[in-house]
């Protein structure tokens, strides 16, 4: 069951304190976190994504303009504490760019998402979505309940 309240959670107030004073850990961590690139193939279609650091799976969903590059600095602060993962969305780089018959409806990146938290065996995950990927992650999190431990939705 997800429960959603304004007041912050201590996962909140981790993450946030990750945030402000993870960062020289982060630094001291190697540089190369986000630089070995993967591929996974789900629902006929390759994505790319890297992770790194260990615990807890936090999942970066990326908006419309983004790219698996976009949360780059809080990857950094995030992987001391858990397991961060983050992807380019279906036709987002350097994923293949879109061909003038494909579709690009919201349940392919929903579908697309599933397929990728299970086959990482990442469940259940925290989601971090902004604008696009905002709302990819929420209609995850209620077709799939059962995937997602904690949504931070930044909507645009």
């Amino acid at each position: 069951m997800i429960r959603m309240t304004t007041a912050p959670s201590r996962l909140m107030l981790t993450l946030i304190t990750l945030l402000a004073l993870g960062l020289a850990d982060a630094h001291a961590q190697s540089t190369a976190c986000g630089s070995d690139i993967r591929r996974i193939e789900v629902n006929q279609t390759t994505l790319h994504y890297f992770e790194c650091g260990k615990g807890e799976p936090l999942i970066f969903v990326h908006g419309a303009l983004g790219d698996l590059h976009t949360f780059q600095p809080q990857v950094q602060a995030f992987a001391t504490s858990f397991r961060v993962i983050a992807y380019s969305r279906r036709f987002s780089p350097p994923n293949a760019p879109p061909r003038e018959t494909d579709l690009n409806p919201m349940s392919n990146h929903v579908v697309d998402l599933r397929a990728l938290i299970t086959q990482l065996k990442a469940t259940p995950a925290h989601l971090v979505g902004n604008s696009y990927g905002a709302y990819v992650a929420l209609a995850l999190a209620m077709d799939h309940p059962e995937l997602v431990r904690r949504l931070v939705l930044e909507p645009p």
